[in-house]
Order: C-alpha cells, then sequence, then structure tokens
C-alpha cells in the first residue's frame, strides 16, 4: 500500500511537471511573435523615418539648389548694371514690362501708379535699362517697389518675357540639377533701394534692389510637371565707389616737375604738399582760358550781373572788355582745362613765381595785375612779346580745401577678392620678392598687367593696410620698388599698388593706339551743382585735329540760347575724339611715391599717396572727364560698376 501510494504520488507530480512545461512552451511562442511583431513596428517605424529623413533630405537639397539658382541670377542681374552694351544675357525693352512702376514723387512714403504722378515722375523707367548714370531724373532712377517694380520679367509676363526666360533657364541650367528635376528662373523685379531715414532725411541705401524667384520642378515638360521647391533672394546694389579724381595728377604729398618735361593735360593738377614746376613755364606748362576766380574761367559779364562795362568788365577802363580782348589778340589756347592747385606753394624751378601771392586761395599770376601793363592779362615784360606770352592765370597756391582724394585699402582689397571676371587680387611673396596671383602663380607687376584690363590690387608686404610705424610720413610696410623700363607695356582699368615707389623709364611705346576724348567746352558753372544748366556761360571753342593741338576760342555763349555745348564724349559737336599711343587708360593708384620719368602716357588719372618726382623725358597725362561726371568706367575697361551692399536670401 505505501508503495502504491508513493507511485501514485510520483506519477501525479510528474504529470503536473509536464503540464507546466507545456505551457511554458505556448508562452515562449506568444513571447516569440509579440517580440517579432515589435521588431516588424520598429523597422516599419525606421523605414519609415527612413523615407521620411530622405524626403526631408530631398526637400532640403532642392531648396538649397532653389537658392544657389537664385543667388546666381542676382548676380547675373549685376553683371548687366557693370557691363549693360555686351553683357551675358542682357534683355531688351521688350522683354521686360516697365508698366508696374509706382513712384513717391513728393518723398512722403506714399507711391502710385507712375501714370498718375505728375511730371516729371510719370514716365517708365529708362529705354536704356542698365546704363550709367543711376540716377539724377526719374526715368533715370529705380524708383518702383517690390510689389510694383520698375522692371519685372515673369513667366506670367508677355511673350517676351517669356521667351527671354525661357531662354535664360534653357541656357544657364539645361539639365540641371538632374533630368527629371529642372531648375527654372521663374521671376526677376528691380526696383529702388531701400529708402532709411538719416538725421530725419529719406536717403536712398544705394542704387537698386535686385529680388528674383527660383524654382525647382519635378517631371518637367510632362503632364505630371510640378513646383518641389522656391526660393527667393534679394540684393541691394551700390554705386562702385570710384572717387572721382579731380584731374589727370593728384599728389597727396609734395609735387615736384623740375626735371624733365611732364605735362598733364585737360583738368586739375593737385598736390597736399609744395609743387614745384619746371623751370620755364611758359614753354613747360600749357596756357589755359584766363581765369576770373579759382572755379570761374573769364566771361563778358565778368560778374554774371546783367550788365557789362565798368571795372569788372573792363579792368583797364580802355573801352574794351577783358574778354574781348583776350578773344582778339591772345593765341589759341593750349589747354583750355588745366588747372594747378598746391594746399601749400608753387616755384618754378624752386624760385617764388613773380608778382606773387601769400593768401589763401591766391593766384600767383592773375590775368589781371597791373604789373604786366595792358592789355591785362598779358605780361609786357619780360622775355617774351606781349601776344606770345603765356597766360598763367591756372595757377592757385595755399589753396584752402583737401585735394588728396581716399582710396580706402579695406574697401578695394575686398572688392579684389570679392569674386567675379577680372577683378585680380595679388599678394606679396617675401621670398622671392614677387607677387602671388589668384591660382597661386608668382608673377611681377609688368607680367601680371600687360595687355589685360579690369581691378588690379597689389597687396602691403603684410596683407595689412599701410601703416607708418616710425611716424616719418612714409608707410613702412608697402613692397620694394618696382620699375618699368621702356618695353610696349599697355594695361586698363583700375590698378591699385602698395609698393614703396613706382618708377618708369625709357620708352613706353605702345603697339595699338587707345581712343581719347576730350572733354566738353568750359563753362561758368554759377549754381554749382557741376552741370551746364540752360543759360549758363560756355567758353566756345574749335577742336584740334590731332590731341597735341592747340584750341580756338569763338566766343562765349548761354546753354541753350541759340548754342549748344560741345561735348565730345557724348557726341556733341565737332571733333575732340582722338587716337593716341596710350599706355594706361583708366586710374592708377599708388600709396608710394610715382617717380615719372622717359616717355610714357596714360588716359584717365594718375593719383599717388607720397608724391610725385619727375625727372627726365616728356610723360603726357590726359584726364578722361567721366569721372567727374558719373559716366566712369566705360564698360571697355570690364571693371565693376556696382558693389553689393546688402543681401536677403532667407526669404
Amino acid at each position: 500500500m505505501i508503495w502504491k501510494a508513493s507511485w501514485g504520488r510520483k506519477r501525479a507530480v510528474t504529470a503536473g511537471a509536464k503540464t507546466r512545461r507545456e505551457k511554458e512552451r505556448g508562452s515562449a511562442l506568444v513571447i516569440a511573435i509579440l517580440l517579432m511583431v515589435i521588431i516588424s513596428l520598429m523597422g516599419l517605424a525606421f523605414a519609415l523615418v527612413a523615407d521620411t529623413e530622405n524626403k526631408i533630405s530631398f526637400n532640403e537639397r532642392c531648396s538649397t539648389q532653389a537658392l544657389y539658382v537664385a543667388e546666381g541670377t542676382v548676380r547675373l542681374v549685376k553683371q548687366w548694371f557693370d557691363d549693360p552694351n555686351s553683357g551675358y544675357l542682357v534683355p531688351t525693352t521688350s522683354q521686360v514690362d516697365r508698366s508696374l512702376r509706382y513712384v513717391d514723387n513728393d518723398g512722403d512714403g506714399t507711391y502710385q501708379l507712375y501714370t498718375t504722378a505728375p511730371a516729371p515722375w510719370n514716365v517708365t523707367y529708362r529705354s536704356d535699362l542698365f546704363g550709367k548714370p543711376y540716377r539724377g531724373s526719374p526715368d533715370q532712377s529705380l524708383e518702383g517697389t517690390q510689389s510694383n517694380p520698375d522692371v519685372r520679367i515673369s513667366q506670367t509676363g508677355s511673350a517676351g518675357e517669356k521667351n527671354f526666360l525661357t531662354n535664360l533657364n534653357n541656357t544657364l541650367f539645361p539639365a540641371f540639377p538632374s533630368p527629371n528635376l529642372r531648375a527654372r528662373i521663374r521671376q526677376i523685379d528691380i526696383y529702388a533701394p531701400p529708402i532709411i531715414s538719416v538725421s530725419g532725411q529719406r536717403t536712398r541705401f544705394g542704387i537698386g534692389t535686385i529680388l528674383v524667384t527660383a524654382g525647382i520642378y519635378e517631371y518637367p515638360g510632362t503632364a505630371s510637371e510640378k513646383q518641389i521647391a522656391e526660393r527667393v533672394v534679394k540684393a541691394v546694389i551700390n554705386e562702385t565707389p570710384y572717387p572721382g579724381p579731380l584731374g589727370p595728377l593728384q599728389s597727396c604729398g609734395p609735387l615736384n616737375f623740375s626735371g624733365g618735361s611732364l605735362q598733364p593735360h585737360w583738368g586739375i593738377v593737385t598736390s597736399s604738399g609744395d609743387m614745384t614746376l619746371q623751370n620755364n613755364i611758359d614753354s613747360k606748362i600749357q596756357s589755359s582760358v584766363p581765369w576770373y576766380t579759382q572755379k570761374q574761367p573769364i566771361a563778358r559779364d565778368m560778374n554774371l550781373d546783367g550788365t557789362l562795362g565798368g571795372p569788372e568788365d573792363d579792368y583797364g577802363n580802355d573801352g574794351t572788355l577783358d574778354f574781348d580782348q583776350w578773344l582778339t589778340i591772345a593765341p589759341p589756347v593750349e589747354d583750355p582745362w588745366l588747372h594747378f592747385w598746391s594746399e601749400r606753394d608753387i616755384t618754378s624751378g624752386g624760385s617764388a613765381l613773380i608778382p606773387g601771392c601769400s593768401t589763401a586761395n591766391c593766384a600767383p599770376e592773375p590775368f589781371r595785375d597791373p604789373s604786366y601793363g595792358p592789355p591785362l592779362f598779358f605780361k609786357t615784360t619780360g622775355p617774351c612779346a606781349q601776344v606770345d606770352c603765356e597766360d598763367h592765370s591756372n595757377l592757385w597756391k595755399n589753396v584752402g580745401l583737401n585735394t588728396c582724394p581716399n582710396f580706402d585699402y579695406a574697401l578695394w582689397k575686398g572688392i579684389a577678392l570679392s569674386g567675379g571676371k577680372d577683378l585680380h587680387y595679388f599678394s606679396y611673396d617675401s621670398a622671392s620678392q614677387l607677387f602671388r596671383d589668384e591660382d597661386g602663380t608668382l608673377t611681377n607687376f609688368r607680367n601680371a598687367t600687360d595687355g589685360r584690363n579690369g581691378l588690379f590690387f597689389f597687396d602691403t608686404t603684410d596683407g595689412l593696410r599701410p601703416h607708418d610705424d616710425d611716424f616719418d610720413g612714409t608707410y613702412n610696410n608697402l613692397t620694394p620698388d618696382i620699375q618699368m623700363s621702356g618695353g610696349a607695356w599697355q594695361a586698363s582699368g583700375f590698378i591699385y599698388l602698395n609698393a614703396g615707389q613706382f618708377r618708369t623709364t625709357g620708352n613706353g611705346n605702345v603697339t595699338s593706339n587707345s581712343t581719347i576724348t576730350a572733354p566738353a567746352e568750359p563753362f561758368i558753372d554759377q549754381n554749382g551743382n557741376g552741370v551746364c544748366d540752360d543759360g549758363e556761360y560756355v567758353i566756345g571753342l574749335t577742336y584740334p585735329a590731332a590731341y597735341d593741338g592747340t584750341f580756338g576760342k569763338t566766343g562765349i555763349y548761354q546753354q541753350n540760347a541759340g548754342y549748344v555745348r560741345q561735348d565730345p564724349n557724348n557726341g556733341i559737336g565737332t571733333g575732340g575724339v582722338y587716337s593716341a599711343p596710350i599706355n594706361m587708360v583708366g586710374v592708377f593708384y599708388t600709396n608710394g611715391i610715382f617717380d615719372m620719368q622717359g616717355n610714357w602716357s596714360y588716359y584717365g588719372s594718375v593719383i599717388t599717396k607720397e608724391g610725385m618726382n619727375s625727372g627726365s623725358g616728356n610723360p603726357q597725362i590726359y584726364f578722361d572727364e567721366r569721372l567727374t561726371r558719373g559716366a566712369w568706367p566705360p564698360a571697355s575697361l570690364n571693371l565693376p560698376r556696382t558693389v553689393f551692399s546688402v543681401w536677403e536670401t532667407d526669404m
């Protein structure tokens, strides 16, 4: 009995364990299934997350691509302003919409459609869409708003606009970013710059605003085409701040002409220090028209009071107006625009000019000095006869203004480094004493510039702004001297040099002539706005057949009162445009000394920070009047006319 009972309990225990194992095997299956479900869900979640991330990445990539396309197109539009005549893909008036323009005629911040505005605001924006000047009158300047721009090119616009954008997109983005995706410019707007308040005055912050809308399209050209990304980029452009030199030669230090026969032409020669002219100024310094004041040439009605006669108009009281005497007796004029202004003294060969003066803004040899004898603007004593003597009333010393133009180092270095066509930056390599270009190639000044045009910036030895560590008046970080001796060197554009001295010697032979244009006829700027307005007096000239000839004088007239001022730069009048052998066309600036010798020639302006010397030879510098008229640089120099002042890309 005892055994049977024990066996029964054993069988019961065994059966219970088996039942528990079977139950455990069932729960393991459930757990396995649950784990499989969880893992599957996690995998699905990861797949969904990955798909979402891919879509986010794809959309971000498309958005970035649209941004780059819009930015690139903004830069293209800027190039239209820089080179409106031969630039890349420049639109015509038939390819833009100029009818949307809103203007603010009274400057109160309220705009209206141009057709409803009073004159002269009731005009469309200019037909030469991107030419200079960029200001001056409503038809010349950009005045519109973002919603109502001066110029719009839209894919929803006219057939001309659509065709232009199609050509632009096919040219710039033919298969970008992929065969199944296509970048397109949808719209280009050009309108006024931001208006900011400066001391309570509404001021234009630039010359214009460029706004470009770009998109990325999926399945382009099919029924399934759709836009999947869009970016809008806006940038404000300003006119490149080329300081307008007053004339052919400006020195921020002394100016020494004592050696050789350097001859500047067609503008104002200035020096912040003493100016030393050649010994024989009658033969070395060209005559100009007589000057009544520092800024006013001779006139029949000298004081412009509306009456003729009296001491102002007939200083010698001989019954003949001073102007009429000059017109009939004096020889032809060698240079009607030539002036010499020194903030300090002017001497000839180191000796004082006679009769001389010591007051502020004084003329050492005024045309009205009794010591000359009658007629009062010609010398009657000395080595020359009355009608053959030169008039030097164009010399002014102790000038009470700053004649040194500012060419900021950081600004021009930044422009040179900004990237773009014909912008050249050269760092200095102390080991070789050469310059290193953008590609890392070592070169010298001549090879870097010869036969080329554009902006050339040659940096200091340490890549820092010029500094005078020992306060001796000379910069300590300028590169070693550069000497150009002979050869057929030619360059054009704007050269910014940081060398201790730039020296030319020998014959600056040229292989081809350049076109140079004389200034417009001299005039009396009665209101001081720099423009020859209707009714202002003009001295009539006969332009010579050759650039080194003399100018005949025909009389004095009032602008647009039966006479139109001759202006060779604008094709008005007869003559004044010449072909001449020129080494450098444009502006040459150096922070060191310019030692100008030999027979080298320049058209534009030469500016030296530390002073100028002129030894042997016969250098020639002809001033380009466009530098002071807002019409420089010409497109032929391949210089940037505009710079970006503000970018806005998060739109």
